[in-house]
């Protein structure tokens, strides 16, 4: 509501509203005067003061821990897997005192806190001290001679470092495998990964990167390249996480194509006459090995040849045939591929078979997989396994077998598949068409895999996850976003994996592994996520068949930032406002919180009822993130407010928190645009004088105006003003009483008399609050009875009558009241105004003194409320 509120005057439009008191301020309760004491303190500074300016000392010994002396600083630096430091507080010496040892001294207790660029403490202890930053480690006193005292440490810990960092080529099959430093172009986006001392860093949690061909200046404007053609790039990595400020320039080349070394495997036709127009594989090196490549086959053309007349040879009939096989000459990526000036063409052996071969195993269709359970004593044969034309069978001698693993195992992986050692094995079958078994008849190869296990494990029943940091079990696991790894990395796990035979005894040879994968089951090319998302947790053994589920949901939740609060907001009559300070307010000051959902008084809650807000992260405590605003009601926009005068006056505000793009994969955020405001009003809490009003109203300046200047007050002994009571007649004329100046005004004393009090109109008790106020009223004609002699004295007031009464006392006071012509046709309901009231209307809205809210209401009674706006929009006390 913006009724009755001035416009022209700089005091905001929007909270001018003030309530009557019921009855007229007489006088005012006497101030008790403070006893004296003899209870004076012969010492200067306390045992506690004593403690608390005291030096804490921390142990450096095999730590990692060293003390800058200069600035009395602990530094260490963090370590790469993001586990706990060994920070330990070993002794106090308070100041001028003797040193106190803190071992197995229940007197003090020690805790870690994250701290500012000041080394002040922030936010609630924490459990230990793992990430970078600035920390303060607490020694408090809670027994003994320093009971109270609070000693501190500070402790900064640094990146881990960077130093030795080197690149490899990421290998899809094998994520974790670090060592291959030979890249080779290929014809697509090269995967370049960087590790530390053999550990391979996840980027967005370890690091991020930038890669420039090399001579390229790393300006912001220069946008990073994809590692697809030759040549010298440079990665510029940047630390994050356990590396944060940490920075490397990483050099390295990829190698040219060698097409003169290049391997192109034979291709099979199998029951078609067209020709094939690029190979299925083209590579270099040998698998397994650093300087294998695979260059994409689609560089590569095809070539038949042609008969002596010059025509093209046909592609008819069954048989060995030779392509020519070249790439283009003008990419400088590939090299050695010209000879004597021409295109270097290399030959690639085609076999055009009739039909494609039938592949069996124990005479059924061979299936994409097998297990062997040795328990049940399974085995496997290759000698069981048949290639078939047709119905007819195929002499070994027209087909290969092979057998691989990634396993360990002797050299001969055909014996131990063959003979049962335990692992996971790839079996390819490939017909030779040209031999004379086959004769082109059919072709094709087949590929499956075997895995040979000790028994089968019950998953359900016999496998448990543990917590590793609780040893609890579970069987799903969630968490919000705190950029700490969820991770599987044998160096710090986040989980362990066990599994148990029937007689509760652990199976210590079931090679069980865990792998983390999207929520799609595709395993992640990194052991550990910390981005908000679903993932799944797989469990697999190497040496058993696991039945049931394998398979434990990891959810990652994102911080939800979407409802934001300022903390230290106060309230009064049910709402909020922040206190004005004589300073302006620092990020850190106002005590910014989200709520997480989470109730935390008992068990009971719904987790609805916003009990559970934590302190926002110090990253966003930044102008970074933050913007200030304050409304401008005459300008009806919100205007930018900075330190040092960000919020220090009294109004509007309301704060910004924005994020990134990049942000909202962790935070959720109200907008789309990734911001999250919240809205309050900074009061100056001395005008909170009444608990019934509301500090977010508008008619907080309005009332403690009119109760500074004496116009108003609240209910007779007590803090109640009532805003949105309707105000009597009987309180207006104590209103206009008051503001004639009360009880400094003369009234004839002739209206007085010790029986009836004061004299004025029939039904007016003499001796209620209102009798002198209405006596004066009366005959100064400033406000008038009915036509039956009576004033009614407990009527509500319109506000068109209101207008009336505030004219006259104008008038009384020597204003021109009767050359106002307000238009009052922007308003929608001045036709309510009534003929005998339309002049002290027009007189109000001329001066500012009602309408400001957009309508008149003239009908309306009026609230104490909206007296005191009109009363004070009159005649200002603040000037």
């Amino acid at each position: 509501m913006t009724a009755c509120v001035n416009k022209k005057s700089k005091r905001v439009a929007a909270v001018v509203t003030a309530s009557l008191v019921g009855a007229l301020s007489i006088g005012a309760p006497a101030v008790a005067l403070a006893t004296g004491t003899t209870n004076i303190e012969t010492l200067s500074a306390s045992e506690e003061s004593a403690f608390s300016r005291g030096t804490v000392e921390l142990d450096t010994n095999k730590t990692g821990l060293t003390l800058d002396s200069a600035n009395g600083v602990y530094n260490v630096t963090a370590n790469e897997a993001g586990q706990a430091l060994n920070v330990k507080a070993t002794y106090v010496t308070p100041l001028g005192a003797s040193k106190i040892t803190l071992a197995g001294d229940d007197d003090y207790t020690v805790s870690f806190y994250k701290a500012d660029d000041k080394f002040n403490k922030t936010g609630d202890k924490i459990a230990n001290i793992s990430e970078p930053g600035k920390y303060v480690v607490v020694v408090k006193a809670v027994g003994g001679t320093y009971k109270g005292g609070e000693a501190v440490a500070k402790v900064n810990v640094k990146g881990a470092s960077l130093k030795g960092i080197s690149y490899y080529e990421v290998d899809a099959s094998d994520p974790y495998a670090v060592s291959d430093k030979t890249i080779t172009y290929t014809g697509g986006k090269l995967n370049i990964g960087f590790q530390v001392n053999g550990a391979y860093l996840v980027e967005g949690q370890d690091y991020s990167v930038k890669i420039l061909r090399a001579g390229t200046d790393n300006v912001a404007a220069a946008p990073g390249v994809d590692v697809v053609e030759y040549g010298s790039y440079v990665g510029y990595v940047t630390g994050l996480g356990q590396y944060a400020g940490e920075s490397e320039e990483v050099p390295f080349t990829v190698a040219r194509f060698d097409w003169s070394n290049a391997k192109i495997d034979a291709i099979q036709v199998l029951g078609s006459d067209s020709a094939p127009t690029h190979p299925e594989k083209v590579y270099t090196g040998t698998v397994g090995n650093a300087n294998y490549a695979e260059l994409d086959p689609s560089l590569v053309t095809l070539s038949f040849g042609r008969y002596s007349d010059g025509s093209t040879q046909l592609f008819d009939k069954t048989g060995t045939y030779t392509f020519g096989a070249t790439v283009d000459t003008s990419n400088k990526s590939i090299k050695e591929s010209t000879k004597d000036g021409k295109a270097l063409v290399k030959n690639v052996t085609v076999y055009k078979c009739a039909a494609a071969a039938t592949f069996t195993y124990n005479d059924e269709a061979i299936a994409d997989s097998y297990t062997v359970d040795l328990s049940k004593k399974q085995s496997f044969s290759t000698k069981d396994i048949k290639v078939l034309n047709g119905t007819k069978e195929i002499a070994s001698t027209g087909y290969t077998i092979s057998v691989t693993t990634a396993d360990t195992g002797s050299a001969d992986k055909t014996s131990d598949l063959e003979s049962g050692v335990p692992g996971t094995y790839t079996v390819t079958v490939s017909v030779k068409p040209d031999d004379t078994a086959v004769n082109y008849a059919v072709g094709g190869t087949k590929t499956f895999t075997v895995k040979v296990v000790r028994g089968t494990v019950d998953a359900d029943a016999n496998v448990y996850v543990y917590l590793k940091s609780s040893g609890k079990v579970i069987t799903s696991f969630s968490k919000e976003y705190d950029g700490a790894a969820v991770s599987v990395d044998s160096s710090n796990p986040t989980f362990e994996v066990k599994a148990f035979d029937a007689d509760n005894e652990e199976i210590k040879n079931a090679d069980l592994s865990m792998t983390l994968c999207d929520k799609d089951g595709n395993a992640l090319p990194a052991k550990s996520v910390t981005d908000a998302g679903s993932y799944i947790l797989k469990i697999t053994s190497g040496s058993y068949n696991l039945t049931g589920t394998t398979e434990l949901p990891v959810t990652i939740s994102k911080v939800d930032l979407s409802t934001i609060k300022v903390g230290k907001l106060e309230t009064k009559a049910g709402g909020s406002y922040l206190p004005l300070k004589t300073t302006d307010y620092l990020w850190k000051e106002l005590d910014l919180r989200y709520n997480t959902g989470v109730a935390d008084s008992d068990d009971n809650d719904s987790a609805t009822d916003d009990e559970g807000w934590d302190v926002l992260s110090d990253s966003f405590l930044a102008d970074t993130y933050l913007k200030a605003e304050k409304w401008d009601a005459d300008k009806q926009t919100w205007v930018k407010t900075s330190y040092p005068t960000r919020i220090n006056s009294e109004g509007t505000f309301r704060i910004t928190l924005a994020g990134t793009k990049e942000q909202s994969k962790n935070y959720k955020f109200a907008n789309s645009d990734c911001t999250t405001t919240v809205e309050f009003k900074c009061v100056d809490k001395n005008k909170l004088i009444f608990d019934d009003v509301n500090a977010e109203e508008w008619y907080v300046d309005p009332i403690a105006e009119a109760k500074a200047a004496g116009y108003m007050s609240g209910y007779n002994g007590k803090l109640v003003f009532g805003p949105t009571k309707s105000i009597t007649r009987g309180e207006v004329a104590c209103v206009l009483f008051n503001m004639a100046g009360g009880d400094k005004v003369e009234v004839d004393e002739g209206h007085y008399d010790e029986t009836h009090g004061w004299k004025s109109f029939d039904d007016v008790n003499g001796k209620e609050f209102y009798g002198k106020a209405i006596a004066w009223a009366k005959n100064a004609g400033v406000v008038n009875g009915y036509g039956d002699g009576t004033f009614r004295p407990d009527k509500s007031v319109t506000r068109e009558e209101f207008a009336c009464m505030l004219a006259n006392f104008a008038a009384l006071k020597g204003d021109d009241v009767e050359g106002a012509d307000a238009d009052l046709s922007g308003f929608g309901d001045s036709a309510s105004v009534s003929d005998w009231a339309l002049d002290a209307v027009e007189w109000a809205v001329e001066n500012g003194v009602m309408g400001n809210g957009g309508f008149l209401a003239p009908a309306n009674s009026i609230s104490r409320a909206e007296t005191a706006a009109m009363a004070v929009n009159y005649m200002p006390f603040w000037k």
